[in-house]
């Protein structure tokens, strides 16, 4: 005779950047020790970028199988969709408020209390997915997946990190005669060519980075010399 099995509530959210309904259910028992295993095995790794991506495989592992949508492929959400996701369904399996520690600009930690349905996603007004190099070349860009965050962990360092981020968003590459699909050239090629802009076309791709969507918190912390405004806008700011 099997064991009863207890009902779980099933919740749904808009993910502000693509307006899908995700439809998902709070993390159950066994996932939350998948996830609290996976943190103390990743603490023993010698290897930082082998602990990383076996972080970053269980993290999305676990968030696919919470969300009840048929079809649903979570490389393909933007990154900022993927936090809020994440946001969202910790919420419904722990709690929806959180006592991390913020350090004020005196130097000292304070706790602070947030409520995780206060986080939004901030999207600029006027977004633009071009960008101008000048002489009639641009770049279409589009926003990074989540599929990017395992990609980055082999990266050598943060300006190797900080090129690749940029080839990742590139969707096609323009100029006045012809379009040039990025799937025709290699991951080296587009480096190659971000590398030899002159540095006021950088700049430019720069300024649609500055202008992404973001997670973002705003609140008042009470710190020694008095109440202190701040903004989190990192996914692990908004944890212990």
């Amino acid at each position: 005779m099997p064991l009863p099995k207890i009902a779980v509530p099933t919740y749904t959210c808009k993910l502000p950047g693509t307006g899908k309904q995700i439809d998902f259910r709070p993390f159950l028992v066994k996932e939350e020790k998948v996830l609290l295993l996976a943190i103390q095995q990743a603490s023993e790794l010698s290897d930082i970028k082998q602990a990383q991506t076996f972080l970053i495989k269980t993290f999305k592992k676990v968030l696919s199988d919470c969300v009840m949508n048929e079809k649903f492929e979570i490389n393909e959400l933007p990154v900022f969709d993927l936090e809020y996701l994440f946001i969202q369904v910790r919420a419904k399996s722990v709690g929806e408020k959180v006592s991390p520690t913020y350090t004020c600009s005196c130097g000292t930690p304070v706790s602070i209390e947030i409520d995780l349905n206060d986080i939004t996603v901030v999207k600029p007004k006027k977004q633009k997915m071009t960008v101008d190099l000048g002489g009639g070349v641009g770049l279409k860009m589009k926003y990074p997946k989540a599929d990017i965050m395992e990609k980055l962990v082999f990266e050598a360092g943060q300006l190797d990190q900080m090129f690749s981020v940029l080839v990742y968003c590139i969707d096609s590459i323009f100029d006045n005669d012809s379009q040039y699909k990025v799937s025709d050239y290699t991951h080296e090629e587009l480096k190659s060519f971000l590398e030899e802009l002159p540095k006021e076309s950088f700049l430019e791709i720069q300024k649609f980075f500055d202008n992404m969507p973001h997670t973002e918190y705003k609140g008042e912390a009470d710190c020694p010399g008095g109440k202190e405004e701040f903004t989190l806008n990192q996914l692990t700011d908004f944890f212990e």
